[in-house]
């Protein structure tokens, strides 16, 4: 009986030595993955690694513009072909990374696929301006609505303009809105135009009409790291 109850003594020893060193690496296990989640947690590089960023690719913004002439306001369109963008650094989302971008549209660039017109529009247009080389500017807000604004700086003259945004599946910005240029004091240069196109501009009325609005669409696509 004695010995039966030094053996069983012996056992239950040995069971509680298992049991507590049992807990004991479970908990020193937690720890180790509690205090690894905090490293990680306070790693920026690890953060980073695990993130897909968008990044602007420059060389597929592309400004297209819709100027009308004639009574019946017909559209004539067109694009610039020099367009510099800065100020867009790699982010999570399109909107945020576009939304400190600034540009400058070159208006010796434009292009309406008739080099008779092109040439009268910079020189007769835009030539007549202030200091309008290019036309300048940058991007003030971009809502969750779609809805956002611009500043944009021709003729000497800053204007904020509404926009609407948007992004499409393929990770292309899309911006548009409508201006006239007479916000921009440019009247007598939509007349210097008028009068070089005046032929062109007469409809079956007999009057020469060139429309001070202008329809603007600008694309921009993004390309992420992860792809």
């Amino acid at each position: 009986m004695k010995k039966y109850i030094i053996y069983t003594g012996i056992i239950s020893s040995i069971l509680l030595f298992v049991a507590c060193g049992e807990a004991e690496k479970v908990e020193n296990l937690d720890d180790i993955g509690n205090e690894l989640s905090k490293k990680l947690a306070n790693d920026p590089n690890v953060i980073a690694n695990n993130t897909c960023l968008l990044t602007l690719d420059k060389n597929s913004v592309v400004v297209n513009w819709t100027a009308f002439k004639l009574s019946e306001k017909v559209g004539v369109g067109g694009t610039f072909d020099s367009v510099t963008v800065t100020g867009v650094g790699p982010n999570q989302t399109i909107a945020e990374a576009a939304k400190t971008a600034q540009f400058a549209i070159y208006t010796t660039s434009v292009n309406s696929n008739n080099p008779e017109r092109d040439m009268k529009i910079a020189n007769s247009f835009f030539g007549t301006m202030t200091n309008t080389e290019s036309i300048s500017g940058k991007i003030i807000s971009l809502n969750q609505d779609g809805s956002g604004s611009v500043a944009l700086t021709m003729n000497g003259v800053e204007k904020e303009v509404d926009i609407e945004w948007s992004v499409s599946t393929e990770n292309r910005l899309k911006l548009s809105t409508a201006v006239s240029v007479n916000d921009w004091d440019a009247k007598p240069s939509l007349d210097s135009l008028n009068g070089v196109c005046t032929a062109v501009h007469t409809g079956k009325d007999g009057l020469s009409v060139l429309w001070p609005d202008v329809e603007i669409e600008v694309f921009a696509d993004f390309k992420s790291d992860c792809e």
